[in-house]
């Protein structure tokens, strides 16, 4: 992985893309992707960094304070637990004018089984994570 581009850029980047938290290091990866890559992704987890991308890790606490340039839209989520034909679901809703179908976008997998610990073992308190997770959205939404 490269640092081609910086966090301040990222805000501004339309193709940096909050992949990956690293809770125990505290830290956040950001990786250049097009819609084209993230459209054809069955899946945004590690194995879409089999490919060198530009990429950077940054302090997680860079994220949490950072703010972005705009406020965007509330997002459209669908959340579900199927196993059988969500990504067919997935791309056909790509498929529509306006949409970009982010499946399974890992730093919200990593949030959530982050809120799953037990309070005395966790990591992160309730309000960090809170804010964590919606600054995560924020930024996914960006496109």
């Amino acid at each position: 992985m490269t640092t081609a581009f910086n966090f301040a850029s990222y805000l501004s980047d339309p193709q940096a893309f909050l992949f990956k938290l690293e809770p125990n290091a505290m830290q956040v990866l950001v990786v250049r992707l097009s819609d084209a890559d993230l459209q054809s992704a069955a899946f945004l987890d590690d194995r879409m960094l089999q490919v060198q991308r530009p990429a950077v890790w940054m302090p997680m606490e860079t994220l949490l304070s950072a703010e972005p340039p705009l406020a965007p839209p509330a997002p459209l989520g669908i959340f579900h637990i199927g196993h059988c034909g969500s990504t067919l679901l997935s791309r056909m809703l790509g498929a529509l004018p306006g949409v970009l179908s982010i499946r399974e976008p890992l730093i919200l997998r990593t949030v959530a089984e982050l809120y799953r610990q037990p309070a005395a073992t966790a990591r992160f308190d309730a309000a960090t994570l809170d804010r964590l997770f919606h600054r995560a959205l924020a930024l996914l939404q960006r496109r």
